[in-house]
C-alpha cells in the first residue's frame, strides 16, 4: 500500500509544481530532492516516476516553458489536433493534415497488396423515423 501511495504522491507533486509560480526554484528544488531520494527505490513504479520527474526537471531547467507545456493546467479542455488540422468553411475538419506521418506506412501496405481505404456508404437506417 505504501509503494502505490508514494508513487501517486510523487506524481501529484510533479503536477502541482507545474502549476505553481516558479518562486526562485524552491518548489522544484524540493521536488528534485524528493525524486532523487526515490530514484534508486526497489519499487519499480516509484523508481520510474522519480526518474521521469528528474528528467522533466532537468529538461525544464534549459527550456523554461517545458514544464507547463508537458503538464498543462487542464489538458482535458485542449484539442489534441488544434493547430495540426485545418478547418473548412463549412466547419468540417481535415484530419489528413495531422496524419501525414502515416503516408509512408500506407504506401508500403498498398505496395504489398493491401486494399485501399474506402469510406463506408451512408447507412439509410440512421434516420430517426419511428413510423
Amino acid at each position: 500500500p505504501w509503494s502505490s501511495s508514494r508513487s501517486l504522491l510523487l506524481t501529484a507533486l510533479v503536477k502541482l509544481a507545474a502549476q505553481l509560480p516558479d518562486d526562485g526554484g524552491a518548489c522544484r528544488s524540493a521536488l528534485a530532492n524528493l525524486a532523487d531520494r526515490f530514484k534508486a527505490s526497489s519499487e519499480l513504479d516509484l523508481q520510474q516516476r522519480a526518474l521521469e520527474a528528474l528528467n522533466l526537471l532537468d529538461a525544464g531547467a534549459t527550456d523554461p516553458g517545458l514544464f507547463e507545456d508537458v503538464l498543462p493546467y487542464d489538458a482535458s479542455l485542449e484539442d489534441p489536433l488544434d493547430g495540426v488540422v485545418t478547418q473548412g468553411a463549412d466547419g468540417s475538419r481535415n484530419a489528413d493534415d495531422a496524419l501525414g506521418f502515416l503516408d509512408r506506412f500506407v504506401a508500403s501496405a498498398l505496395a504489398a497488396g493491401a486494399a485501399p481505404y474506402q469510406k463506408p456508404a451512408a447507412d439509410s437506417d440512421d434516420d430517426d423515423d419511428d413510423d
